[in-house]
């Protein structure tokens, strides 16, 4: 059963600057099936205030519109990690920013932002990989964010798509070789904010390859709804045969009409959850994480229009990976149990027999549907300090939906925070399993705060240089300072 609690709006800085979205896309994690709906939607960056409609053409992008179901979306909002962590796969973190380029001069299209995040902070000189929320905020104009490890080829693929307000999306971005990631804006100018929720380790089963175009609807005809079209990538590219499953970023490109799409292994059974929502006119995308199915496939099904769709591949999980797919399962609908009121607190349980308590994240999709009022919402492990991130971002009267890796906390149990009125619908579609015994902060030290930060050119955030472990993971007290900053510096 879930449990509900009121909280003064006033608890969190959400509310009173532009905000912390926390992404991933992407990237991602979303393994997901089938759903329902229609309805308009945006995605909007978290403290950063707006609607949020996705933009520019399709390359890439953000965010998710439509009807009833949830889906995959933006990475996500996961929960720290300590200094030990075994033979780990992915670890989440806390979530913090650590970049924001509204401080300065917002970056010129072609000129990448860059931040190093290997080595700093909670994250280990050696990670792979790290799991972000991208935000796009106060756009000029159409464009796209591209995200990519310093020092290598910007692909010719997106990660955020801008119109003229702001929006957010996740990604899985590898570190490369200096251990930093960059974010250019292409076309349309906007700023950039960058927060990070986890990372993959190093002997993780997580593998880094050149993004590449695997389906492009756009030089033939729209396919019917409801019909599935289904495409190799095990064993294609750099993909491995046997890899265990691909994240993607899959993109609606200019929509006639109102809808949702599922990017889901083929021969999986039919859920009522999705991957992406659109409404008319959007040129929007989310990441997922989509198991590979049969013959090495994953399949697109669109429902109950269809559009235009391009389908990137940006990595694999090995056939080694501790991630666990599960048929995906709706969690929570509060359009059955009770809208949600603005500053409220709703914690559910999600251990059961298919997904332990000890999990080390939960792949979670979050869908907000017709919220009264802009605003944000943050899933977190119940036990933990409530994130000054977000997992979702949205507009008055939107659907939209928002993927998340969140560790289940005291009892198994995750909670919602949301800054405004909203209905609420929670998927479960994974997990990564845990590596760590019945004491899991045992070997855990908690003495890598993350740096300091300028968030909005007003305010300076610092952290405790000691933490304290939660089930395994680091939570830093966070401060902050008014005043006029730049880069880590007032």
């Amino acid at each position: 059963m879930a449990r509900r609690a009121s909280t003064a709006e006033s608890q969190s800085r959400h509310e009173q600057t532009l905000g912390r979205a926390r992404l991933v896309v992407l990237a991602l994690l979303s393994m997901a099936a089938p759903s329902c709906g229609g309805d308009d939607a945006a995605t909007e960056a978290e403290r950063p205030a707006g609607s949020g409609t996705g933009g520019s053409a399709g390359q890439g992008g953000t965010g998710g519109s439509a009807g009833a179901a949830a889906g995959g979306g933006n990475a996500g909002s996961g929960t720290g990690g300590g200094t030990a962590v075994g033979a780990a796969d992915f670890v989440p973190l806390h979530p913090y920013r650590a970049l924001d380029t509204r401080g300065s001069a917002m970056p010129s299209s072609g000129a990448p932002a860059c931040v190093t995040l290997a080595g700093t902070g909670p994250i280990p000189a050696d990670a792979k990989a790290v799991l972000v929320n991208i935000a796009a905020v106060t756009p000029t104009g159409a464009g796209h964010f591209v995200a990519y490890p310093e020092g290598s080829a910007e692909p010719s693929t997106s990660t955020v798509n801008y119109a003229s307000a702001n929006v957010a999306n996740g990604a899985i971005v590898d570190l490369g070789a200096s251990g930093a990631i960059c974010v250019v804006p292409k076309q349309g100018q906007a700023h950039a904010i960058v927060d990070v929720s986890g990372y993959f380790t190093a002997n993780s089963s997580y593998r880094a390859i050149t993004p590449s175009r695997v389906v492009d609807t756009r030089t033939g005809a729209i396919q019917s709804a409801g019909d599935a079209h289904c495409v190799n990538v095990a064993g294609v590219g750099d993909v491995a045969a046997d890899a265990a499953a691909v994240i993607v970023n899959i993109a609606a490109v200019n929509a006639p009409s109102a809808g949702h799409l599922r990017v889901h292994p083929d021969g999986s059974p039919a859920t009522d959850t999705s991957t992406l929502n659109f409404a008319a006119g959007q040129t929007i995308a989310n990441g997922a994480v989509v198991p590979v199915g049969t013959d090495g496939r994953v399949c697109v099904t669109m429902a109950p229009t269809s559009t235009h769709y391009v389908l990137d591949v940006t990595g694999f999980l090995a056939a080694s990976t501790k991630l666990q797919p599960l048929t995906p399962t709706r969690r929570l609908d509060t359009r059955k149990t009770g809208r949600l009121e603005a500053g409220s607190i709703t914690c559910l349980t999600l251990a059961d027999s298919d997904l332990p308590a000890n999990a080390r994240g939960a792949l979670l999709n979050l869908t907000a549907i017709q919220p009264s009022a802009a605003g944000f919402a943050v899933v977190y492990p119940e036990g933990h300090i409530k994130p000054t991130t977000s997992t979702i971002n949205f507009a008055a009267g939107a659907v939209v939906a928002n993927n998340a890796i969140v560790q289940p906390g005291d009892g198994g149990r995750v909670c919602i925070h949301t800054s405004a009125a909203t209905d609420l619908v929670l998927d479960v579609s994974g997990f990564f399993a845990s590596t760590s015994s019945d004491l899991p902060c045992a070997s855990v030290s908690c003495g890598t705060p993350p740096p300091p930060v300028c968030s909005g050119g007003t305010e300076l955030i610092t952290h405790a240089a000691t933490g304290v472990c939660k089930l395994g993971t680091c939570i830093y007290e966070e401060s902050a300072k008014a005043c006029t900053c730049s880069g880590n510096a007032c």
